[in-house]
C-alpha cells in the first residue's frame, strides 16, 4: 500500500472517531439538560382530547350491533360412490394415404469467420 493510501485511510478514521465523538457528547447534554418545553396548558389540551376520544370509543361499544345467532346444524349427506369419468380418448393425427414428409437439411451459419464447426456444440439432428 501507498503511504498516501494510508495517510488518507488514517484521515477518514480519524474524521469518522471525531464525528462519533462529537455525537455522543451532544446526546449525553441534551439527555442532562431538563426539557421546561411542556406547560400545563398543553397537558390540559391533550387530556381534554383523550377524554373525547375515550367518550367516542365508550359511545362506539355500546352501539356494536348485537351477536349474530348460532350457525344452523350442517347434515352431511353420504353421495354413494360414484365410479370416476371415462377418459376421453386422444386421437392421434390422421395422416392422408401416400403423403411423404421430407426434411430440409438444416443450413448452419455463424457470425463469426474464424467460429470452429467441431460438432460438439451443434444441434442434433435425426
Amino acid at each position: 500500500m501507498n503511504r498516501l493510501h494510508a495517510l488518507l485511510i488514517a484521515f477518514a478514521i480519524a474524521l469518522a472517531i471525531a464525528a462519533g465523538t462529537f455525537a455522543a457528547l451532544r446526546t449525553t447534554q441534551l439527555s442532562a439538560t431538563p426539557s421546561g418545553g411542556v406547560t400545563a396548558a398543553a397537558i390540559a389540551r391533550q387530556q381534554a382530547a383523550l377524554n373525547r376520544v375515550r367518550i367516542r370509543l365508550r359511545h362506539a361499544l355500546e352501539r356494536r350491533p348485537p351477536k349474530l345467532p348460532p350457525l344452523p346444524e350442517v347434515v352431511k349427506a353420504t353421495a354413494p360412490a360414484a365410479s370416476p369419468a371415462p377418459l376421453a380418448a386422444v386421437a392421434a393425427p390422421r395422416v392422408v394415404p401416400g403423403t411423404v414428409v421430407v426434411h430440409a437439411p438444416t443450413v448452419r451459419t455463424s457470425s463469426s469467420p474464424t467460429a470452429s464447426h467441431s460438432g460438439d456444440h451443434e444441434s442434433f439432428d435425426d
